[in-house]
Formats: C-alpha cells, structure tokens, sequence
C-alpha cells in the first residue's frame, strides 16, 4: 500500500466518523494514524506537535469509551477539531518523513500494542 492509499484511508474513515456512518474500523484507521504521527513525533519529525496528537488521541479514546456504552462510533466536536488538526500535521509529517521513517513509525505503533504499552487518555 503506498503512502497516498493510507491518508486517503484515514480521511475517508475520519469523514465517516463525522458523518455518523461509521464503526470500530474506521475508529481503528483513524486511531492507527494518529499513533504513527505521535511516534514520528517522539522521533523528530514534527516533535513540536506531538501536544496536538495527543489532543487527537485523548478525543478519540473519548469516543472509544462512549461506543463502549453506546455502541455509537462518533467524535464529540472538540475531538473531530482536533483529529482533524492532527491529520493535518500528520500530512505534513508524511511528506516531510522517509519512507523508513513511516515504515518504522507504523511497525513500533503495531510492537507497542503486541506489548500492551497502549494509549492512555491525559488527565491533565
């Protein structure tokens, strides 16, 4: 898959996301997304962001907890503001990082959830 098919997928699944016509999947590619932007942060690329992907992040696990009760998978408008900024940033992070900068990023998002070393919401 190339770098362009994985925005188009997350736009795409943020997009459903707002529209209300969307499930665990399109939370999951959303989500998947935001966690390689905050790892490229953590490893340079746009690591001036990484406050605005943990926003993101914080929004999307708010929508997470509330699927769990609700069985709705949406964004309440603070988190699609910020998913949406996010997303933003993660282009310019795509365009800007190597292909084995994105390939690592990805592979320590998918190591770090075989790990149980998952995102947990700020309390801050």
């Amino acid at each position: 898959m190339q770098v362009t098919d994985l925005a188009a997928a997350y736009w795409l699944a943020l997009d459903a996301m707002a529209r209300g016509t969307s499930g665990e999947e399109e939370w999951s590619v959303v989500t998947c997304a935001l966690n390689v932007a905050l790892v490229l942060a953590e490893q340079g690329v746009g690591a001036e962001y990484e406050h605005d992907f943990i926003a993101a992040l914080d929004g999307a696990f708010r929508a997470k907890v509330r699927a769990q009760h609700k069985r709705a998978w949406r964004f309440d408008g603070d988190a699609l503001l910020a998913i949406r900024a996010a997303l933003g940033l993660h282009d310019q992070q795509i365009a800007v990082a190597s292909k084995a900068q994105l390939r690592a990023a990805l592979i320590e998002v998918h190591e770090r959830i075989e790990r149980g070393v998952v995102y947990e919401m700020s309390t801050e």
